[in-house]
């Protein structure tokens, strides 16, 4: 958070994380999954993703910007409704975590890049 409080972006999040970044000062917009919110042009879907959190349920995102679709799954393993994310979005670009203890391994990072 430090940097959204440095730079005076808004922070987008799911309700509970804005909700403790509006408590901490920061400019944020909370929402949900299956949501979206259009900041300045930047239009931010909130989608699923299979992580643990302590605050909320952790998210993914499809972000779309001057035509082009961005999706970051967060430190998500691999899920189903990647193929859904995949038919509804046009993603022109896909930002997978790979490490495999905490996050998706290799084997399933392909399985998601067929999926989307």
């Amino acid at each position: 958070m430090k940097f959204v409080k440095k730079t005076g972006a808004v922070l987008v999040g799911i309700h509970e994380i804005a909700v403790d970044a509006e408590n901490a000062g920061i400019q944020a917009e909370g929402m949900n999954i299956g949501r979206t919110i259009n900041i300045e042009g930047i239009i931010v879907n909130m989608v699923n993703a299979e992580h643990s959190s302590l605050n909320g349920h952790a998210p993914g995102v499809a972000i779309e910007i001057e035509g082009v679709t961005i999706y970051h799954p967060g430190d998500t393993g691999l899920f189903g409704d990647m193929r859904i994310i995949g038919e509804f979005f046009d993603i022109d670009l896909a930002l997978l975590p790979i490490g495999d203890r905490y996050t998706t391994g290799i084997k399933s990072a392909a399985k998601a890049v067929e999926y989307l």
